[in-house]
Formats: C-alpha cells, sequence, structure tokens
C-alpha cells in the first residue's frame, strides 16, 4: 500500500463504527471518490455513461453476465476477463470501478454494484442521476430541455443516463434517486387497466 493509503485506513480504523459493515463501505466509498479524483471535468460524465452502458449490456447478455459472476472463480481470472473485454474501450477509472464491482460486490448484485458506483460518481460530481427510458432517441435538444427542467425540480445538476425501451410506446419514464416519473404511453394504459380492475 501506499503511504497515503496507510494514512486514510489509519483514520478509518480509529474512528468509531456502529458496525463494521459501515466501515467497510466508507473505505468503499473513498476508494471510489480516490478513483473519481483522477477524472476531470467532463470525462467524469464519460465515466458516468460507461458504468451506465456497461450496466445495461450486462442486463441484455445473460452469458456475460454469468461469466462475470460464476462462483469460485478467482478474483485475477475475473478482473483479467473485464481487462481483456474492456482495456482500450473505456477510461482506466471506468475499467477499475467495474473491476471491483465484477471481483467484490460485497453481497450485491453485479448491476447493484455498478449503479451504486455511478451513484458514487454522481455524488462525488455533485449532482443528480436521472435515468430515463424513451421510446425513441432524444435529440440535443430535447435533452438539454429534460436536463434544465429536472435542474429546476431538484435544485442540482442532472446527468441523464437514457435507456431506449421501446415497450413504454412514447413519453418518458425519469427516475431520480426512488422518485419515479412516468409519464409513458404503456404507464397511462396500466394505469387505466389498475382502474378498470379496481
Amino acid at each position: 500500500m501506499s503511504p497515503s493509503t496507510l494514512i486514510v485506513v489509519g483514520d478509518v480504523v480509529q474512528q468509531d463504527w456502529s458496525s463494521a459493515a459501515d466501515m467497510v463501505e466508507a473505505v468503499e466509498r473513498m476508494g471510489v471518490y480516490a478513483t473519481v479524483a483522477s477524472v476531470e471535468g467532463s470525462r467524469l460524465d464519460e465515466l458516468e455513461d460507461e458504468l451506465f452502458r456497461f450496466q445495461r449490456i450486462v442486463v441484455s447478455q445473460p452469458e456475460l453476465r454469468a461469466a462475470l459472476t460464476r462462483e469460485g472463480v478467482a478474483a485475477e481470472h475475473l478482473r483479467s476477463l473485464v481487462e481483456n473485454l474492456l482495456s482500450g474501450k473505456v477510461n482506466s477509472a471506468t475499467l477499475a470501478l467495474v473491476g471491483e464491482a465484477v471481483t467484490r460486490p460485497r453481497g450485491r448484485t453485479l448491476e447493484q454494484a455498478l449503479e451504486h458506483f455511478g451513484q458514487l460518481v454522481a455524488e462525488r460530481a455533485q449532482h443528480y442521476v436521472a435515468v430515463v427510458r424513451a421510446a425513441h432517441v432524444l435529440s440535443e435538444a430535447q435533452q438539454e430541455r429534460l436536463r434544465t427542467a429536472l435542474s429546476r425540480k431538484y435544485g442540482r445538476d442532472i446527468h441523464l443516463n437514457i435507456e431506449i425501451v421501446p415497450e413504454v410506446l412514447g413519453g418518458l419514464s425519469i427516475q431520480v434517486g426512488d422518485e419515479v416519473i412516468d409519464d409513458t404511453i404503456a404507464g397511462r394504459i396500466a394505469e387505466v387497466q389498475r382502474r378498470l380492475a379496481g
């Protein structure tokens, strides 16, 4: 370990923690922050985008997910697999965080670990992440209007992670933290069906 890492870990260990899990969470958070510190300005958005895109790839590719989450496989082998998949395609911070999510999920699914790291990156960048589900690609102007409206609503800069989901038919579903705004055609149809059934 580097001398600065020893100092930080020494300080963490000396604190009073309500549980060992809280201490591990704090160390993990500092590790993510240290990784983020190597990324400047607009590259933070790139880091968030790359984590989000990789999470969506994992969700849509069951064979890849199975290979990355197979039990009993050495961490070195899994890290090598991640490097073979992503090296030269993503920035080094993304590669490091995906490697951590794969080799040390700490009781989370791979998707949850990637989402957690994405949230920590957003927190460090001092903005919120809005996961937007739309039936069609949004133009730059539409994205900017949405970003501005959400920033006004939440009082903080918003980073958009846009997922194209044809099943929503039209409109948008927007999730910021635990809050979901569903203004999709599919959502409206489902609401009408619930009312008719009730």
